[in-house]
C-alpha cells in the first residue's frame, strides 16, 4: 500500500512539474509576440563612419575633387562654391579652407528622397541638439560630430531642410566653427532677432 501511493504521488507530483513548466513556457512565448508591437529601440551610432557627400569626404577631399564630382559650381565666392539644388531659392554650398573640403550644406526638398529616418538608421539618436533661427517652427540641428554629419530637421514628421558634412570633430569645436547662431539653450527670439 505504501508502495502504491508514493507511486501516485510520484505521478502527480511529475504531472505537476509538466503542466507548470508548460504554463510557463506559452507565457514566455505570447510575450515575445507582444513585444514587436513596441516601438523599436534605436539604432547604436557607428562612431567610426565618417559621413560623405556624393563621395566627398571634408577633411581630405581637395576642390580639384569637388569640381571633378560636381562640375562647374553655378556661384562661386572666395572660399564658398554653389551648386544646384531642388530648391529654386537655396543651392548646395561648399566651403573649401586650405584647398580642403572644409564644410558642405546640402538642401533638402520635399522632392528630395532623404529624411530623417535614414540617417539615424546610420549613426543612431544624435549627440547633441542645437536650436537656432528655425527652432521656432520645430526644427532643430541634430550634430553627431564624431560622424562629421547634422542635419536641420524636425524629427516628429521626419523632414529635412538642410544636412551638413564636416571632418569629424568635438561638439565644442563644431559650434565654434560651424554653428554659429545655434545654442543648446532655447531662447525666444525678441525683436533684436528680426533684424
Amino acid at each position: 500500500m505504501f508502495m502504491n501511493n508514493f507511486l501516485k504521488n510520484r505521478k502527480r507530483v511529475a504531472l505537476a512539474i509538466l503542466i507548470i513548466l508548460s504554463t510557463t513556457s506559452l507565457i514566455y512565448i505570447l510575450s515575445l509576440g507582444h513585444g514587436s508591437n513596441n516601438k523599436a529601440p534605436l539604432p547604436t551610432p557607428q562612431t567610426s563612419s565618417q559621413a560623405t557627400y556624393e563621395s566627398i569626404t571634408p577633411g581630405v577631399s581637395t576642390k580639384e575633387d569637388v569640381l571633378n564630382k560636381l562640375g562647374k559650381p553655378i556661384i562661386t565666392n572666395q572660399d564658398m562654391l554653389e551648386f544646384k539644388s531642388l530648391s529654386p531659392n537655396r543651392n548646395n554650398e561648399v566651403i573649401v579652407n586650405q584647398d580642403k573640403v572644409s564644410l558642405i550644406k546640402q538642401i533638402i526638398t520635399l522632392k528630395d528622397t532623404e529624411r530623417i529616418m535614414d540617417i539615424t538608421k546610420v549613426y543612431g539618436v544624435a549627440q547633441k541638439m542645437l536650436y537656432g533661427p528655425d527652432a521656432g517652427a520645430g526644427f532643430y540641428l541634430f550634430v553627431y560630430p564624431s560622424n562629421g554629419i547634422a542635419y536641420i530637421g524636425n524629427a516628429e514628421s521626419d523632414i529635412l531642410l538642410e544636412v551638413w558634412y564636416f571632418a569629424p570633430t568635438d561638439l565644442t569645436s563644431f559650434e565654434t566653427n560651424y554653428a554659429n547662431g545655434y545654442s543648446e539653450n532655447n531662447k525666444m527670439l525678441g525683436p533684436e532677432g528680426f533684424n
